[in-house]
């Protein structure tokens, strides 16, 4: 819709107005909800997958475009119904949270308000035979150069590197940096790489806990013949993907928010071929989430969770929709102990008002009142806070892969081969340092022994040797050196308080006469310190009246 169309077709009288992606009017102060309250109609339809995506006041959005005049005060609106959707952390310590049947008995409510409004087509509903999908939750550990990096950003403490590292604005931001590689970090320097003793495993896997476990994962998709789709909410890391997949020798395509519109179909067809040679597709979130068919393939992976829970249902409905044959594998990897659970727990949260405001009304006109209520108590008795899953072996990771028992042979086939070939490797790796004592077999993973070099480089190059012209005496302002380098700035600590007599204090600010003052007026003019305090004094010769203040 042209803004410049709207004097013209908003006087005439329509009969209706129809929305595709009405999701888009969620924001009711959007420039797109702005105009069409220009144009006059009998009726109008939303057409939407998501009509929540965060919280009830953007669904109060959708229906003050349906019925302004009805659904006109969004605080009304949630102060009817916002109450069950609320967390812990929103409720005041005044307001108890609500019981379970108080919740269920709000929740009917806003049903019952809602289902004049609403028909709901879910796609096993139209598709009977659609193949089911199965998502998995993949924990993954944190090298140790990984938990050293976001133990800098949260003290705030810089980079290693000989350059000076540009100040963190976004702690958050970078700590999802950490978690998908460090190379994506502001802190991390290709000098360090240099510091690091020699291994089998490439850098670019032993940095990043969660492209070491893919590294795992990926040949045991390929043995099996699955298609993989890869989302990931940061372009950054499709580049480093795809330097990973060269190495690896990976056939690959890749879709991002640069890629035109004719190429971008190119893609997509190319994939989708019956003789296509591409093993996976790599996607960013926000440009390859919507609006694609990739039914070719048979498994995604979440690298990184979206804070939008939404948009991560449309990434995996690429590869789980109508014209899919075999069952979908979902796996979403998350780094444990990181930020990547807060995330997931907020958009969990957000799913969770979703499924409860929207699914669990069933408008379909098919399901019974009592069908009804007893999916919404489930989901009200569901753990808010399930127990954390541990990180995976090999063994237990190729059960949660294995879609059968021949495909669980193949995955422990594929793990002892991949072993056989790095224990080839690390002799290889022993032989060329001979001078260099290595253990026998190291894990796949940075750990924290082998860290001491860059740590004790980082602490020569920012604790000059004692005796030094740059060595600063310790005082009261100085700040602690931390073991990872200088830490947070600490204020010197000043007394204000009264630390003098009165006749100290006077003699203090007593003026001192001028060496270049000429004997003749060696007279002190005897008035009493004032606002001049400090500063010396000019005699009538020099200022005249402007000496006096």
């Amino acid at each position: 819709m042209n803004k410049h169309d709207r004097p013209k077709l908003c006087k005439v009288g329509w009969h209706y107005i129809i929305i595709d992606e009405g999701h888009r009017i969620k924001n009711a102060s959007c420039k797109l909800n702005a105009e069409l309250r220009h144009y006059q109609s009998n009726n109008r339809l939303l057409l939407t997958g998501t009509p929540i995506q965060n919280n009830l006041e953007e669904l109060w959005a959708l229906l003050n475009f349906l019925l302004p005049s009805i659904f006109n005060s969004s605080e009304d609106f949630a102060q009817w119904f916002n109450k069950p959707f609320e967390t812990v952390v929103d409720t005041s310590a005044e307001q108890a949270l609500l019981t379970e049947e108080e919740n269920l008995l709000i929740i009917n409510r806003l049903h019952q308000v809602l289902r004049p409004f609403m028909l709901r087509r879910l796609k096993h509903k139209v598709e009977n035979e659609l193949p089911e999908k199965i998502e998995r939750l993949v924990r993954c550990e944190a090298s140790a150069y990984q938990k050293l990096l976001m133990k800098r950003v949260k003290e705030k403490m810089g980079s290693f590197g000989h350059v000076k590292g540009r100040s963190i604005q976004n702690t958050v931001m970078e700590l999802r940096n950490i978690c998908n590689h460090p190379y994506l970090s502001q802190l991390h320097s290709e000098e360090n790489e240099k510091l690091l003793p020699a291994h089998y495993l490439p850098l670019v896997v032993r940095l990043c806990g969660k492209l070491e476990m893919l590294d795992r994962i990926l040949p045991k998709m390929k043995a099996a013949n699955h298609r993989v789709l890869f989302f990931s909410t940061m372009t950054r890391l499709l580049d480093v993907m795809e330097d990973y997949l060269e190495l690896k020798n990976y056939r690959y395509l890749r879709l991002d928010g640069s890629t035109g519109g004719s190429e971008r179909g190119a893609l997509i067809d190319k994939f989708n071929a019956p003789e296509s040679e591409a093993f996976i597709f790599l996607l960013s979130i926000r440009a390859g989430g919507v609006g694609i068919n990739l039914q070719a393939a048979d498994t995604v992976i979440i690298f990184d969770t979206d804070w939008n829970p939404q948009v991560d249902l449309q990434a995996q409905a690429r590869a789980h929709r109508i014209g899919q044959k075999r069952d979908v594998l979902v796996l979403r990897l998350e780094t444990v102990h990181s930020i990547e659970e807060h995330v997931r727990a907020s958009a969990e949260h957000k799913l969770g008002v979703a499924n409860q405001s929207i699914t669990a009304g069933f408008f379909d006109d098919n399901t019974s009142a009592e069908d009804r209520r007893e999916y919404l108590e489930s989901l009200l008795r569901e753990s808010k806070k399930e127990e954390a899953a541990p990180v995976l072996d090999d063994e237990a990771l190729n059960y949660l892969l294995a879609r059968s028992d021949s495909e669980f042979d193949i995955f422990d086939a594929v793990d002892k081969e991949r072993m056989q070939e790095e224990q080839a490797q690390w002799k290889q790796c022993g032989r060329s340092k001979i001078a260099e004592v290595l253990p026998t077999f190291p894990p796949r993973l940075i750990q924290e022994s082998e860290l001491g070099s860059i740590v004790s480089a980082f602490q020569t190059r920012h604790n000059p040797p004692r005796g030094s012209a740059h060595e600063k005496t310790p005082g009261k302002g100085d700040s602690q050196v931390q073991s990872y380098g200088r830490g947070k700035r600490a204020r010197e600590v000043r007394s204000y308080s009264e630390q003098f007599t009165e006749e100290e204090f006077e003699e203090l600010c007593r003026d001192e006469e001028p060496e270049e003052v000429p004997k003749k007026n060696e007279k002190k003019s005897e008035e009493p310190v004032g606002r001049h305090m400090g500063r010396p004094r000019k005699s009538k010769s020099e200022g005249g009246d402007k000496a006096k203040v």
